[in-house]
């Protein structure tokens, strides 16, 4: 009998694997071994710099710390030291301060002349500090609500004369009484116009310069471009003194009409009574 003859085919397996196209050389290797060394290499050089800076900062930390702890034990009793020492200091300054402000930041001298003075002689008047008064331009006091409104004055009608003048008076009623201006003059000598007539005592030269001083720094800051001058400043000055001479003057007149009709009305009186009396006599 006869076995039928079946074909079959063998494959060989390793023949059906997918095998690389090419083989790597062994210098591409040695290639990409060389780059990856590198990297280590680098990597290893920012570890150690990492670690150099954390070993920095802890150093700073420790030196922060050890420095807050000094403080925390030293400084307080030091501030308190200085603290105690700063308000003895400024408490000397405030008593010197108030011991000396009647004759340094006031206007120093200023006189009084009126029937109830002395012989008519002039009187210095000091003048007291209050709260309320400012610094006029160094030294001198001025209240505070006068310098206000003395400044508005010069803001009114603007870069006039009659702006100066209304701001200087206001200025110098602050100042003054109206009694101590009308025995003052700018310069201290007798008016040549009027023959014989008394000289009149300057205004206080300290009082003066403040006044100079803050119109020519007020006019400079409020006009750019406008220079005030020391004469025109004496002229304001010297035209407040006149007005209120002119005032007084006026008042000074009166008070004889006054008395002459007071007089007048006595004598009637008198007159009126003596009927009176002589009736009440005869009774």
């Amino acid at each position: 009998m006869e076995i039928p003859r079946t074909d079959v085919t063998f494959t060989d397996l390793s023949q059906s694997t997918n095998q690389p196209s090419k083989k790597r050389s062994y210098e591409e290797l040695d290639k990409e071994n060389f780059k990856l060394q590198e990297k280590i290499i680098k990597l290893e050089a920012y570890v150690d710099k990492l670690a150099k800076d954390c070993a920095e900062q802890e150093d700073k930390k420790a030196d922060v710390e050890e420095e807050l702890d000094k403080l925390k034990k030293e400084q307080p009793l030091a501030l308190i030291e200085k603290m105690k020492e700063h308000v003895l200091d400024l408490g000397q300054v405030l008593k010197n301060s108030l011991q000396a402000s009647p004759s340094v930041y006031s206007p120093s001298v200023s006189y009084l002349s009126s029937p109830t003075s002395l012989g008519g002689s002039h009187v210095p008047v000091i003048r007291a500090v209050t709260p309320h008064n400012v610094v006029l331009f160094k030294e001198v006091l001025i209240n505070e609500g006068s310098l206000r409104k003395a400044k508005v004055a010069l803001k009114t009608d603007g870069n006039s004369k009659k702006s100066r003048n209304n701001g200087v008076s206001i200025i110098l009623d602050a100042l003054y009484q109206l009694e101590e201006l009308a025995n003052m003059s700018l310069s201290g000598n007798s008016c040549p116009s009027i023959p014989g007539s008394k000289a009149k005592p300057a205004i206080p030269k300290e009082v003066l310069d403040e006044i100079i001083g803050f119109m020519i720094r007020f006019w400079d800051q409020a006009y750019k471009g406008y220079i005030l001058t020391e004469q025109q400043v004496k002229e304001s000055v010297s035209a407040k003194l006149m007005a209120v001479h002119t005032k007084a003057k006026k008042t000074k007149k009166r008070m004889p009409a006054n008395d002459a009709s007071a007089s007048n009305d006595a004598s009637a009186t008198m007159a009126t009574l003596a009927p009176l009396a002589s009736t009440t006599s005869d009774v």
